[in-house]
């Protein structure tokens, strides 16, 4: 939803200021839009730092674009045996709220 906002406020800028008095290109509106557009999408996705300059470039890297999916293994093993204990916490040494157990290293 950014984008289309960002379009609308760049155009109602260059209504207003033409209505003002003030000239602004159109080929001015569409360069900001686009310097905007390309901040934004280096702020949202700070990893795409070769994101070209030009619309119609960036619309299709961003369409051509395919995340890298990095896949880690973890696998838990017991601990071996004498490594801890098993301490409990009960009512009265917690002040409240059953039983609480876990392995101290």
């Amino acid at each position: 939803m950014a984008i289309p906002a960002l379009i609308i406020w760049q155009l109602w800028k260059r209504r207003n200021a033409i209505k003002h008095g003030e000239k602004m290109s159109l080929y001015k509106v569409v360069r900001v839009i686009n310097r905007y557009v390309g901040l934004l999408a280096k702020s949202r996705y700070p990893w795409m730092q070769a994101l070209p300059q030009q619309w119609t470039m960036m619309v299709t890297y961003l369409e051509e674009y395919t995340p890298t999916i990095m896949c880690r293994v973890v696998q838990w093993k017991n601990p071996r045996v004498g490594i801890g204990d098993t301490n409990r916490l009960t009512d009265h040494d917690k002040g409240a709220g059953g039983e609480v157990g876990g392995t101290v290293e």
